[in-house]
């Protein structure tokens, strides 16, 4: 049974969410403001737009909003301590992709790949 206790847990999860989504949406739209600039000042013949944060990115993006979104599934119905052990196991899987995200983009931009 959820426990009033369990609102903390559900908002600090709901702000991480929220978090990761719009800084996404953010750094991916100034770096495409970028790209442009550059383009559009050096005269570039093709300019890549639609790379990896736009499909690749996006993706593992979703996949770790998923994460969230079961978690916080997860926690609506579960008693206190349950709802701790998640959130802790949440935070922690939410953390190994984030920087797997983060090689993967660096690998990326680095390569041209």
């Amino acid at each position: 049974m959820a426990s009033g206790n369990n609102k903390a847990i559900i908002d600090s999860l709901m702000a991480m969410r929220t978090s990761i989504e719009s800084t996404y949406e953010v750094t991916t739209a100034m770096m495409e403001q970028e790209l442009f600039i550059d383009a559009w000042t050096q005269q570039y013949e093709y300019a890549v737009f639609s790379d990896f944060r736009r499909n690749e990115g996006r993706r593992r993006i979703l996949d770790i909003i998923d994460i969230i979104d079961r978690s916080l599934e997860q926690v609506h119905s579960a008693d206190t301590r349950t709802a701790s052990r998640i959130y802790v196991e949440t935070l922690r899987e939410v953390a190994k992709l984030m920087n797997l995200v983060r090689i993967i983009e660096m690998v990326t931009l680095n390569h041209g790949g």
